[in-house]
This record gives C-alpha cells, sequence and structure tokens, in this order.
C-alpha cells in the first residue's frame, strides 16, 4: 500500500512534462509563424518590431515557461541517487528512493515473483563521513519455509555512496535475506539450495525490467558480491538479533530489515562488496 503514490506520481510527471513540451513548442512554432506571415505581408522583416510588443514578449514568456515546466518535472521524476546529506528524515530518504526508475523496476521484479510488499519494515541508513545513504524495502515471500532458528525476506537496498572522484554511484540490488536467529551469520537466497532456483539476487538499473540475475551467463560474480556484502555485516549479527529478538511478534521483514540497519552501522565499509 505505499507503493502505489510514488508510482502515480511518477505517471503524473511524465504526463505533465510531454504536455509541458508539447505546449512550449506549439507557442514558439506559433509565434514564428506569426512573424513570417506578417513578413510575407508587408514585404519586410518584422521580427525586431514584434520583439517590443507585449504580445509576442507574453508568447516567449508562456513558451519558456512550458519548457521550464517540463524540465522540472523530468528532474523531480528522473533521480538516480539518493541525497547524501546524512540528515533526512527516513520517509524522506524511503520517498526519494521510490522515485528512482530504478526502484520501481526492482520493485516489479519482486511483484513478478509473488512477493508481498511491507513498507512497515523499511529502514534507512545514513552517514556523512563515509558519505553513504541505503534504504532497504521489505517485501514478504509467502509460503517461505525454514528452519526454526531462521528467519528470512526479500529485501530491496538501494544504496548511494561517492566513488574516487566523488560523484554519487548507485545500486539497485534485490536478495532474499536469510538471518540466523542465534546471531551466527547472514545468507543470501542464493547461499541456498532450494532458494538458489527460484530467488536469485538480481541487480536492475533505469533501462528496464530485465533484471541481472545471479546464476546467469549474463553476470557471475553478482552472487558472489552479495554474500560477501552479507557476511561483512554478518560479524556484528550476533548482537543485533539480540535487539529484534525480543519483540512481541518478530514478523520476517522486520526483523530482517532491523538485522540489516544495525549491521550496517557498525560495518558501513561492507557496502564496498557490491560495487
Amino acid at each position: 500500500s505505499g507503493d502505489p503514490p510514488p508510482r502515480a506520481a511518477r505517471r503524473c510527471l511524465e504526463i505533465v512534462g510531454l504536455g509541458a513540451v508539447a505546449l512550449g513548442l506549439v507557442r514558439a512554432a506559433a509565434l514564428l509563424l506569426e512573424s513570417y506571415v506578417l513578413s510575407a505581408t508587408l514585404g519586410r522583416p518584422v521580427l525586431a518590431a514584434l520583439l517590443a510588443t507585449p504580445h509576442f514578449t507574453a508568447g516567449i514568456a508562456h513558451a519558456a515557461l512550458a519548457l521550464a515546466l517540463a524540465a522540472s518535472a523530468a528532474d523531480a521524476g528522473g533521480a538516480k541517487h539518493l541525497p547524501l546529506s546524512g540528515n533526512l528524515d527516513p520517509p524522506a530518504m524511503i520517498q526519494c528512493a521510490l522515485k528512482m526508475n530504478a526502484v520501481q523496476n526492482a520493485i516489479t521484479k519482486c511483484q513478478s515473483r509473488g512477493y508481498l510488499r511491507r513498507p512497515d519494515a523499511d529502514a534507512v541508513v545514513q552517514s556523512q563521513s563515509p558519505a553513504t545513504a541505503v534504504v532497504y524495502l521489505a517485501f514478504e515471500k509467502p509460503g517461505l519455509e525454514l528452519p526454526a532458528d531462521q528467519v528470512g525476506a526479500p529485501v530491496v537496498i538501494v544504496t548511494t555512496t561517492l566513488n574516487n572522484s566523488g560523484h554519487p554511484r548507485t545500486k539497485v540490488i534485490g536478495t532474499l535475506v536469510v538471518a540466523d536467529l542465534n546471531g551466527q551469520r547472514l545468507w543470501s537466497g542464493d547461499q541456498i539450495s532450494s532458494l538458489a532456483g527460484t530467488d536469485p539476487s538480481f541487480e536492475v538499473t533505469d533501462s528496464g525490467l530485465d533484471a541481472v540475475e545471479a546464476g546467469t551467463t549474463t553476470t557471475t560474480s553478482l552472487a558472489s558480491k552479495i554474500g560477501e556484502f552479507l557476511g561483512c555485516l554478518g560479524w556484528g549479527a550476533m548482537a543485533c538479533t539480540v535487539q529484534v529478538i525480543g519483540t512481541p511478534t518478530p514478523i520476517p521483514p522486520v526483523v530482517v530489515t532491523r538485522v540489516l540497519v544495525c549491521t550496517a552501522i557498525a560495518a558501513l565499509a561492507c557496502f564496498s562488496q557490491i560495487f
């Protein structure tokens, strides 16, 4: 229930942007046509004189504002990175993630697998040193069967950091995270034989829904990267699982994202594993 508004907002922004572009171009074309017709009728150039008239000036301003609106709509609906200010409210950070095309593609991929969205378990990690922003978008896999001492849930992990040149870089990956409630380690679905075939990790981009899945010929390193990332976080898993198991009803998506947040705070360097 938390996703339709951002998706609808993106569609609305696309419509507004296309309409604004059309309006701006049509208005500019009408002004040029008006200048051409008057010049042909009078037998001399009239553009300079028209530019001094309120009518023509207002028309130019109208076209410019329409194109500016189109640019603004495109910018609002086409974010590619999470903000790295380090102090954005978690709900606002989650909304920033949901506006990203790659994130919407990841959500669509999860839904195609039958995962149920669990926005109540979404979580955020932010740091200014090193500059890192992470959003965990939680899902639930109906019918997931694991041993009694394990809990698992699919998670879309959106990570923005700075590269060596100081420019933002972002990864959007999906993986089914399994946490050992005894605090021994974290796994991805790729590392569990019963899940590797049906729930492989994936990475998506802005370009489309053709997610790259772990285990395919297109990338053999994705599963190992995510495994190394979760293994890196797992060093702090024991203390973190102790914190979350005490909840009255340890709902799997909530437990998983809380463990991920807790371990990430202590091990932000682990995020370099997924790039």
